[in-house]
């Protein structure tokens, strides 16, 4: 598989039951501004792999076993050489970017969280059409140490990225919240084919994904369109959580709309 489902994220391949969970949260607010943070936890996925790794590779890798525990803005950690490539607006959207990122090979520990903060709707929208697609560019994926992803200056490309989303759409006003599923994608000769494809692998082997998402609103929430999203006692907040393989199959329950 080239690419495949995000949000975002990371290693998109080899979820394993309980192993990958990914929690996307909004919070907008009163005066336009917004925050979107994506927290993503692949300790359940190291320690499934380790339990199937001989002990003396164990040893071995725990000997040598990396550990970071770094936050970093995107923005600033570009070199001038890649800064260069992009324009204001692109640049604008990376600076108000962070990343922090938590790994402990030899305890089986990998947790990843992006954040980003941006003054009005319209930049949120920006940030839901643009945010993998300069990600790539900017060679975040080999500062996180994704040793799978090559550098690509092009708007598309073979090389890997756990931060480009084909799935889905997002776009949000001052009364509504709504996520939908590309369907022309989804339904697509090659690599639509392939995603489908490997939703029968991974179900036959028992994977699973965990994803839930939650909108924090300016406002009580009018209506919400899936009967399995909770609402706060004070309908500001909204929170689902699926499992994505389950879902995929059937892109209709991947669709949420809420009007506040």
């Amino acid at each position: 598989m080239k690419k495949l489902f995000f949000p975002f994220l990371l290693v998109y391949s080899l979820f394993l039951v309980s192993c990958f969970d990914v929690q996307e949260t909004y919070t907008l607010k009163t005066d336009g501004s917004y925050e979107v943070k994506y927290d993503m936890d692949m300790s359940g996925l190291m320690k499934m792999a380790s339990s199937f790794t001989p002990d003396s590779v164990k040893q071995a890798d725990k000997a040598k076993g990396e550990v970071k525990d770094t936050t970093f803005n995107l923005g600033s950690a570009m070199p001038d050489s890649i800064r260069k490539k992009f324009n204001a607006q692109e640049l604008g959207l990376l600076q108000q970017t962070d990343m922090d990122m938590k790994m402990d090979m030899p305890n089986n520990i990998m947790k990843l969280s992006v954040a980003n903060k941006g003054k009005s709707l319209d930049e949120l929208n920006y940030f839901f059409k643009n945010f993998g697609r300069l990600m790539k560019r900017a060679d975040v994926d080999k500062k996180i140490g994704n040793k799978n992803f090559q550098s690509d200056d092009t708007e598309r490309g073979d090389s890997k990225s756990p931060f480009e989303n084909n799935e889905f759409d997002y776009k949000v006003t001052a009364t509504s919240f709504e996520r939908k599923t590309k369907a022309d994608y989804l339904n697509a000769e090659g690599e639509g084919e392939q995603l489908k494809a490997s939703l029968k692998m991974f179900k036959a082997m028992g994977l699973k994904l965990t994803n839930t998402i939650v909108i924090n609103l300016p406002k009580p929430a009018k209506s919400v369109n899936d009967p399995k999203a909770v609402l706060s006692a004070d309908k500001k907040q909204v929170k689902l959580s699926m499992d994505v393989f389950e879902n995929l199959e059937n892109p209709k329950e991947l669709y949420l709309l809420v009007n506040y």
